[in-house]
């Protein structure tokens, strides 16, 4: 697929997980301990289409094949990380979902990207030009969404039984009450109380809503209001969040930019050493003055000696 229809489909899904969220929260409570599971279709689709944007543009492989998006991260974060599956996994692609899951639910899966994007030689090593995490204009992008992703609360555990994320992603799995059936003694005074007892329900229950259509009608429409204001509080909550980590990434490169300059200033100086000690080295090769009149004395001494024996 396109790389920017890639990019275009995760915005679109993004925005669809930002409404989850806003139902799932109450703005009367202002309840917001809920998370985003793997019981909403819509965090099948948005794992899906990581691990395409993740895929895209990978080289193939020295035996065949292409190169992994799991190799890729542990490449540039290392072999040991919080972030990797708890659960023993069998393949690479097990291995790369289980890492999407943990760093979602840790919410830090655009700091582990940026981490990983800025050593350029292992980007290109593992992906083509032209890949969405190799051209920059794309990659600032998909950093973009990535860091409005992490604002959002997911629960994605990889260490239950149902999952095995070697064959393919957890489907959806909507929430159901367990509920068991009562035993009833099927008595004819049983029969009775229970149909009294649905009967007597049944004028509640009218007069229950009745009731409800009354106060429906009395009440001032606040739920209408609602909506709004959670969203410019959430859209502010996330702009918030943006700064900072956009603020920590300019000081890392400005640490990092820094670091560079009293490196290529170490190198001057071992440069200057080093030629300071060549001309040490020079000078004390030649000889000096005083031994070239030294020599000169002798020559003029064996002359005369030469010119008899000549003689």
């Amino acid at each position: 697929m396109d790389a920017g229809n890639l990019l275009q489909q995760l915005e679109a899904q993004l925005a669809l997980l930002q409404q989850v969220l806003l139902t799932l929260q109450d703005p009367h409570r202002g309840d917001d301990s809920v998370a985003i599971t793997d019981e909403h279709p819509e965090t099948l689709q948005l794992c899906i289409q990581l691990e395409q944007i993740f895929s895209h543009g990978l080289k193939s492989a020295f035996f065949g094949g292409r190169k992994e998006a799991f190799e890729f991260v542990q490449t540039c974060l290392g072999p040991q990380q919080e972030c990797y599956p708890v659960v023993p996994l069998r393949t690479q692609t097990g291995r790369f979902r289980g890492f999407l899951r943990r760093a979602l639910t840790a919410g830090r899966l655009a700091e582990y990207i940026q981490h990983c994007c800025m050593k350029e030689r292992v980007v290109k090593e593992f992906y083509r030009s032209g890949s969405i995490l190799v051209e920059k204009p794309m990659r600032a992008h998909l950093m973009d969404l990535l860091y409005t992703l992490s604002t959002l609360p997911f629960h994605l555990p990889n260490d239950l039984k149902h999952i095995d994320l070697d064959k393919a992603w957890p489907a959806s799995r909507p929430t159901t009450l367990d509920i068991q059936p009562n035993i009833i003694d099927e008595s004819d005074s049983d029969i009775d109380d229970m149909n009294e007892s649905a009967s007597t329900s049944e004028h509640e229950r009218e007069s229950n809503d009745a009731v409800a259509a009354t106060q429906a009608t009395d009440m001032p429409s606040l739920t209408e209001a609602s909506p709004t204001s959670v969203t410019n509080d959430m859209l502010a909550l996330i702009k918030q969040q943006k700064q900072q980590m956009q603020a920590q990434i300019d000081q890392l490169h400005a640490t990092i930019h820094t670091k560079d300059n009293e490196l290529q200033a170490a190198l001057e100086m071992i440069k200057h050493l080093q030629a300071d000690h060549d001309d040490n080295v020079v000078h004390a090769q030649k000889p000096t003055v005083t031994e070239f009149e030294e020599q000169k004395q002798a020559l003029e001494q064996q002359t005369p000696e030469l010119q008899t024996q000549i003689e």
